[in-house]
């Protein structure tokens, strides 16, 4: 019996392995889209408290089975983001009512372009699913800039702005380099022998990344002002979370290899 079953377990992984091979010498080639768009907006007296921001980020790919199951490849990273975030730092009151207020906008932009190389292992569950582990490595150039906008508001006793003023400093623009390492599970289905669609998990990922910072300093011990501060975020996290999943498209050219299924059916 024991004799038996190894057989037939030997047979199934057999199969599965001759029937969902992807071939020696096909390209694939792969891309993902995500766009976001989330916005707050908040009443508060005299102001309007907003929230925005904007991300769009797409990921072509294209490799080549160096073996069966196994593609390497080049790609590139695309990512655009906008955000804008209203803050209220300080307000007065006299005798309970609002005399003077200051709201802070912050404004970011930025930009990120990464070429990509990448390895990824295919292991067949049926003739249409796979599991599969990718690793993923850019190297890129980003451009962000920051901007933070003061408005001071005056009322009056009714609640009523009778003063606006405003002012605003920049950070300073410039291209500066990133790095990113990220190792995913994914699944992929065949729709076709030649189009499928797949999910990226997300899993272990590593990233340096420059960034800014907005703050407040003294200035001559009499007041305050906005100045920016430039370092690195260096980040490792495990996520698998599915808000973090991306969904894309992948072409075979080449497709999978059957003959030897349908010669043993022969």
């Amino acid at each position: 019996m024991k004799k038996i079953c190894s057989l037939i377990v030997i047979l199934i992984a057999s199969h599965f392995a001759v029937s969902a091979q992807y071939n020696k010498g096909s390209i694939y080639i792969d891309g993902s889209v995500n766009y976001s768009n989330d916005n707050v907006n908040v009443y508060k007296i005299g102001v309007d408290d907003v929230s925005k921001s904007k991300t769009f980020i797409v990921t072509p790919n294209i490799g080549y089975f160096i073996r069966n199951n196994f593609v390497v490849g080049i790609g590139l990273e695309y990512q655009s983001l906008y955000s804008l975030n209203s803050s209220i730092t300080g307000s007065n009151f006299s005798n309970g009512v609002l005399t003077d207020r200051i709201l802070d906008v912050t404004t970011t932009n930025w930009k990120e372009v990464a070429p990509t190389v990448f390895a990824k292992y295919i292991f067949p569950i049926s003739d249409q699913l796979s599991f599969s582990l990718k690793a993923k490595f850019s190297h890129g150039l980003l451009t962000d800039n920051v901007s933070v906008v003061s408005n001071a508001f005056t009322y009056d006793s009714n609640g009523t702005v009778t003063d606006h003023t405003e002012s605003e400093i920049k950070s300073v623009e410039k291209a500066r380099q990133t790095n990113r390492f990220n190792l995913s599970p994914e699944l992929q289905y065949l729709i076709t022998d030649k189009i499928g669609l797949q999910v990226n998990f997300t899993g272990l990922s590593y990233s340096s990344v420059p960034v800014i910072q907005s703050a407040y300093e003294t200035i001559d011990g009499k007041g305050f002002d906005h100045v920016f501060y430039y370092g690195t975020q260096k980040t490792t996290t495990f996520n698998i979370n599915p808000s973090s999943w991306s969904f894309g498209l992948f072409v075979l050219l080449g497709g999978k290899d059957s003959k030897e299924k349908k010669n043993l059916n022969n």
